[in-house]
């Protein structure tokens, strides 16, 4: 997995390529513990995410609460948006 990370103000981006799971989802809450406290919102580009386990969805439901909630995921695509409305993410999660 790889993250590329950028802010814009107060809205940072965490664009996520490869593989979500069990052995990626503790780099990506290494690096939502190392976000500025000023990040009021955060999203994440899915565009080049190729699968997410259960693990990659519990790190998306803590960047949720690290943000109050101000989190979108844009750029899913059609095998992520399916895992997304199985679990019902998609509902408590803005997906764009």
């Amino acid at each position: 997995m790889v993250i590329t990370k950028s802010l814009n103000g107060t809205e940072e981006t965490f664009k996520v390529e490869g593989r979500l799971d069990t052995q990626a989802a503790p780099t990506l809450l290494e690096e939502l513990e190392r976000m500025d406290d000023h990040v009021e919102s955060l999203v994440f580009d899915f565009s080049e995410l190729e699968y997410m386990s259960s693990m990659g969805l519990r790190a998306l439901i803590i960047a949720s609460k690290k943000v109050n909630g101000a989190l979108v995921i844009k750029n899913v695509s059609p095998r992520i948006m399916s895992i997304l409305s199985t679990t019902g993410l998609d509902k408590t999660i803005r997906i764009e």
